[in-house]
């Protein structure tokens, strides 16, 4: 994330905001040339959706491992109900997957060195500056809404 920030950041004025429930770690973590670009803040449950009407895209980056291959990823779904596009690693659950009928979504290979997405990541976030966010959402229904949640929980009872 910090090499697309740096990367972006070169051509047009950014904040880049991280909502975490542990703001003293995340400031202990990010290098010095970042810190001045970043807003770190905690904040209640109830309120995260204001936080991400107001952004322009978000990440939902994890390393791809053996025990991420059967994780569903919520704040992907979040994002993508809020109208986010966004920038998703592959690998992660089933995503992968679903992601493939977004186009508002960047999937991320971590077998490649960020440099070498650089090019593609920044043409995808100005592409994604005129994108219809309430199509993503409508899109996001089918994939993550409750009632979706729920019937994929049925269907997983059923093949018991």
């Amino acid at each position: 994330m910090l090499e697309i920030l740096k990367k972006y950041t070169q051509n047009h004025k950014a904040k880049f905001l991280i909502l975490t429930g542990n703001t003293e770690f995340a400031q202990q973590n990010i290098p010095e040339e970042f810190q001045t670009g970043i807003i770190l803040k905690s904040v209640k449950s109830h309120e995260v959706p204001f936080y991400l009407n107001a952004a322009d895209m978000a990440f939902a980056l994890r390393t791809p491992s053996f025990s991420m291959q059967g994780v569903a990823p919520i704040k992907l779904g979040e994002y993508l109900l809020c109208g986010l596009p966004v920038i998703a690693s592959k690998g992660i659950g089933d995503s992968e997957e679903i992601l493939q009928h977004f186009e508002e979504c960047f999937l991320f290979d971590h077998s490649y060195v960020t440099k070498d997405h650089l090019p593609e990541i920044m043409a995808f976030i100005q592409k994604s500056k005129t994108v219809d966010r309430s199509a993503i959402r409508e899109k996001a229904l089918a994939y993550f809404s409750l009632g979706a949640a729920a019937e994929s929980y049925l269907v997983a009872f059923e093949k018991r």
